[in-house]
């Protein structure tokens, strides 16, 4: 199953529905509509099914599109380690020039 979204009319950024659909569910809904609170523009939005899309990847349970997906650990820990490499250049630049 995959999330069913749609854009904000307002912003052009998607709206996760909390909907999972197939192809064949989607097509089959004839001429439904959905009344979305959108957190882009925060307002709600009565739109057509028919202009829904699926999303292109399945996103995890209850990780909605508006949430930054959780880094592994070890990128966290090579991200410290460029910034420590950053500011101890930095450091050194500062020292030499000054």
């Amino acid at each position: 199953m995959t999330p069913l979204i749609f854009e904000c009319p307002r912003t052009r950024r998607a709206i996760d529905a909390g909907v999972r659909m197939d192809k064949a569910t989607l097509a089959a809904a004839g001429a439904a509509t959905f009344k979305l609170y959108c957190p882009h523009c925060c307002s709600s939005h009565e739109l057509s099914i028919k202009c829904g899309r699926l999303a292109e990847a399945s996103v995890p349970e209850g990780l909605h599109e508006h949430e930054p997906p959780k880094a592994p650990a070890l990128a966290i820990a090579i991200n410290a380690l460029r910034i420590s490499w950053l500011q101890r250049g930095l450091t050194d630049r500062k020292a030499i020039s000054g």
